[in-house]
């Protein structure tokens, strides 16, 4: 049995020879410098047999080979790249408070902080403490003398009236005074009802009676048929030639306004013995055109054109207006 032992042991150190020196040789990314330039602080150098593929860990010195020209040089990083984070965990449960700490000592007294100022002066006391209670009345003292009579007071105000008295006896009748003047004629009165036809003979003819009064106006009668169309007249003389010859445009000076002006005005005329026929006007800035408008444009005068603008420029902006006046 131990001759089988000791041939066993020898086939599985073999074996796991092999397998390491597979491990290594996958594991290996690197050869060897031809100027022997190692970094052994951050890689992990091995000479690998060319046969056997055994491998040997070794930490080579810069300027010298590391391995026998019968073995490969094999390197790999001490540290694998870092792997990807991974997810956040769950929050634990909070924890129990933890005890009150103890209470500090008490810290040395401050400075006495500087004297105030002295208080308002207080009210001054009574003189001579309270006042005592009034004492009784005196017994009554004996009449004095008759003084002298004073002067009349003035007169007492009027009384109001008393009633009146009754109603005395009526008098004798007068005397029938003389006839007054006759008085102006009166109306004539309506005209009576015609009387019944007398059987005798007819008597003589009365007088003529006053026109009655106008009666009311009769209703509007109706309309009358359109008469035919008329000839045409000849035709009138041709008017005189009229006195506009030219047009010019008169322009005004430009009135420029700050940005704290919100609204500006300008004014052009025509020139003396020239009609004003039309006008007009332009708003212009600095700012952008957005900021002003021209509000009013209108004859302001018979031979004057006026113009309004407004504006709303930001600071430190500027806008102008400008009149025009077509004159003939």
């Amino acid at each position: 049995m131990s001759a089988n032992t000791s041939r066993v042991i020898p086939r599985r150190r073999g074996a796991m020879t092999v397998v390491m020196a597979a491990m290594l040789t996958l594991a290996v990314t690197g050869s060897a410098s031809a100027s022997y330039t190692y970094t052994p602080t951050t890689r992990v150098y091995a000479c690998v047999n060319r046969v056997t593929k055994v491998a040997r860990l070794v930490i080579p010195r810069n300027g010298h080979a590391a391995c026998p020209s019968t073995q490969l040089l094999r390197s790999w990083l001490k540290l694998g790249t870092r792997g990807p984070a991974g997810p956040i965990g769950l929050t634990g449960p909070a924890g129990p408070a933890g005890l009150n700490g103890a209470d500090g000592a008490q810290g040395p007294a401050g400075p006495q902080g500087p004297q105030g100022d002295p208080g308002p002066q207080g009210l001054p006391g009574t003189p001579g403490g309270a006042q005592g209670d009034p004492g009784p009345a005196g017994p009554a003292g004996p009449a004095g003398a008759d003084g002298a009579q004073g002067p009349a007071g003035p007169a007492g105000a009027a009384g109001a009236d008393g009633a009146a008295g009754a109603a005395g006896p009526q008098g004798p009748a007068g005397a029938v005074g003389p006839a007054g003047p006759a008085g102006p004629a009166g109306a004539a009165g309506p005209v009576g009802p015609a009387g019944p036809a007398g059987v005798g003979p007819a008597g003589p003819a009365g007088p003529i009676g006053l026109p009655g009064a106008a009666g009311p106006a009769g209703p509007a009668g109706a309309v009358g048929p359109a008469g035919p169309a008329g000839a045409a007249g000849p035709a009138g003389p041709a008017g005189p030639a009229g006195s506009l010859t030219t047009t010019s445009i008169v322009q005004s000076a430009v009135s420029s306004f700050a940005y704290t002006v919100k609204s500006g005005t300008t004014s052009v005329s025509c020139a003396a013995g020239k009609t004003l026929l039309s006008g007009g006007g332009v708003v212009s800035t600095t700012d952008t055109l957005d900021k002003v408008r021209l509000t009013s444009s209108y004859p302001s005068a018979a031979n004057t054109w006026t113009v309004v603008g407004s504006a709303l420029v930001l600071k430190g902006k500027t806008w102008s207006v400008k009149a025009y006046a077509v004159c003939g």
